[in-house]
């Protein structure tokens, strides 16, 4: 199986390379860098499975507009044409509260990826939708640090729905549903990638 993975070097993007080049070396892996992704990508790339883990915040960006390039325009430009190329399944990290008609701006654009991305043609979407995602970021975010400590300590009082996952958890849940795939459309809550 051939595996395009989107987003390598973030924080999930990472522990999925690293689970699956551990547990399926049986496995092609394409991981572009980040210049390859700012236009198309070389017309050799014909995966089977698209692994999405792309993902900003609008402080890095440094915009709503440049937040939304990445978040919304880059998942779904690629998506597509990957989808072009003959791609089955695309597995794509979203988030909690995603949803098109949200008056918050991170879940609306989050949520106008979601529906467009059900509208590209292909046999099987996954969109896994984490909470606050828990791992060794680089660089470090002193917010989501703090957040991350609070989550770890009173983790277990907070309901599953809304429980930090782990970049691993995440990375085996894509994993999983990259070997199970359903036909249609199927979203992944945060409550069934919790531990």
């Amino acid at each position: 199986m051939t595996i395009l993975v989107l987003g390598s070097t973030g924080l999930v993007g990472r522990a999925l390379v690293a689970q699956l080049r551990a547990d399926h070396p049986e496995h092609t892996l394409i991981l572009p860098t980040r210049s390859d992704l700012a236009s198309s990508l070389d017309a050799s790339i014909a995966p089977d499975v698209v692994m999405c883990c792309l993902g900003t915040t609008i402080k890095q960006a440094g915009s709503q507009q440049a937040f939304r390039e990445v978040d919304h325009h880059m998942v779904i430009r690629h998506a597509r044409e990957m989808r072009q190329r003959g791609a089955q399944h695309v597995i794509v990290i979203s988030a909690v509260g995603a949803d098109a008609s949200s008056a918050i701006f991170y879940s609306r654009v989050k949520g106008d990826m979601e529906q467009e991305l059900a509208t590209l043609g292909y046999p099987s979407v996954t969109i896994l939708r984490p909470s606050l995602l828990l791992g060794k970021r680089t660089p470090t975010r002193p917010k989501e640090v703090a957040l991350e400590l609070l989550f770890r300590v009173v983790g277990p009082l907070i309901p599953r729905a809304w429980r930090g996952v782990t970049d691993t958890a995440v990375a085996r849940t894509m994993i999983d549903a990259m070997h199970h795939p359903k036909p249609g459309v199927r979203v992944i809550t945060n409550a069934e990638i919790a531990p």
